[in-house]
C-alpha cells in the first residue's frame, strides 16, 4: 500500500490492525499537500504588486466593466484574507497529519510484539523458499555446466584426455546467491530472536 508522506509498505507485510490507520494517514498527508498547494497558490495571488494590479483594471476596463479605487482595494482585501483562509486550513491539516501520525507511530508500538512474530512467520516462508530455490538453481547451473563440458569435447576430439575439459558456465552466480541469502538471514536475525523469546514466555506461562 502507498502511504502519502510515509511511503510505499508492501499490503502483505502490513499488520493487519495498523492498515486503517495507516489508510488514513496516507488520505490526510495527501490532503493536506493538495491544501498546502492552494494555500501558496491563493497567497502569490495576494502577494501581486501593482504592475498586476494595473492589468486587471485594463483588462475589466476593455470588457466593459470598469473598476474603481473601492473595487480594486476590495479584491486586494478579499484576496489577502483568501490567502490567511487558505493558510489557516493548511497548517491546520498539517497539524492533523502529525497527530495522525504520531497515533500510527502509537499504535505500532503497541502492537510491535504482534507485528514482529507476522512477519517472522512471512520471513521463514520466505527463507525456506529462498534454500529451495538456490538448492534449484544449484542444479540447474551444474546441468548446463555438464552439458558445455560435453559440448567442448564431442566439437574438438582430441587425442587427450575425453570429457575433461572445464566450464565457465557455473562462475560465481551460485556463491553469490548463497551470499544474498545469508545477508538476508543475518538482517532477519531479530525476529529469530523475538520468536524464541515469545516461545520462551509461552512455556514459562
Amino acid at each position: 500500500m502507498s502511504v502519502s508522506g510515509v511511503g510505499v509498505i508492501p499490503d502483505r507485510h502490513v499488520h493487519p490492525g495498523t492498515r486503517a490507520d495507516l489508510a488514513r494517514l496516507g488520505s490526510l498527508a495527501a490532503e493536506a499537500a493538495r491544501l498546502g498547494t492552494e494555500a501558496r497558490k491563493a497567497q502569490a495571488e495576494a502577494d501581486e504588486g501593482p504592475d498586476a494590479m494595473r492589468m486587471l483594471v485594463a483588462e475589466a476596463a476593455m470588457a466593459g466593466e470598469a473598476l474603481d479605487a473601492a473595487d480594486v482595494a476590495r479584491i486586494v482585501r478579499e484576496r489577502q484574507e483568501a490567502a490567511v483562509a487558505a493558510q489557516a486550513v493548511a497548517d491546520g491539516t498539517r497539524y492533523a497529519v502529525d497527530k495522525v501520525r504520531r497515533e500510527v507511530a502509537d499504535g505500532i508500538t503497541e502492537r510491535r510484539a504482534e507485528w514482529l512474530t507476522y512477519l517472522h512467520g512471512q520471513a521463514a516462508h520466505g527463507l525456506a523458499r529462498l534454500d529451495l530455490v538456490l538448492s534449484e538453481l544449484e542444479a540447474a547451473v551444474e546441468n548446463l555446466a555438464e552439458i558445455d563440458r560435453v559440448r567442448q569435447t564431442v566439437e574438438s576430439p582430441g587425442a587427450g584426455r575425453l570429457f575433461s575439459a572445464g566450464s565457465l558456465i557455473a562462475g560465481n552466480a551460485v556463491e553469490q546467491a548463497r551470499q544474498a541469502r545469508e545477508r538476508a538471514a543475518a538482517a532477519l536475525a531479530g525476529l529469530e530472536r523475538h520468536a524464541a523469546k515469545v516461545s520462551k514466555a509461552k512455556t514459562a506461562a
